[in-house]
């Protein structure tokens, strides 16, 4: 019923999305150009390394601080969601069956 009111919510919403997105598209813009080209200026458009950069990080991680590279670390969160979500299940399970065939109080 509010035109003026409506139109500042959307304002305000764009306004608060910009702000979460800007330093996400930063980021992702910085990772696709050379680790010379980011320390001299900030890079408005993507680079020309995109593939060399992911392919890299991906397979060997950053090799001269020797850490294991992107796509173990992948592997273990992977590995680590589905014992907690199997372990979650499993007590959902239990939980499930004890409510609905026993009787105690506060049922």
């Amino acid at each position: 019923n509010r035109p003026t009111l409506n139109a500042l919510t959307h304002v305000t919403l764009v306004i608060g999305i910009v702000i979460v997105i800007f330093p996400i598209y930063i980021a992702f813009v910085a990772s696709t150009h050379e680790a010379r080209d980011i320390l001299m200026t900030v890079q408005g458009w993507f680079g020309t390394n995109f593939i060399e950069n992911y392919s890299t990080v991906l397979e060997k991680g950053k090799a001269s601080t020797g850490s294991i590279s992107v796509a173990l670390m992948m592997w273990n969160s992977l590995v680590m969601a589905l014992g907690i979500v199997v372990g979650k299940i499993s007590i959902s399970i239990l939980s499930a069956y004890a409510i609905v065939y026993f009787r105690f109080p506060f049922r």
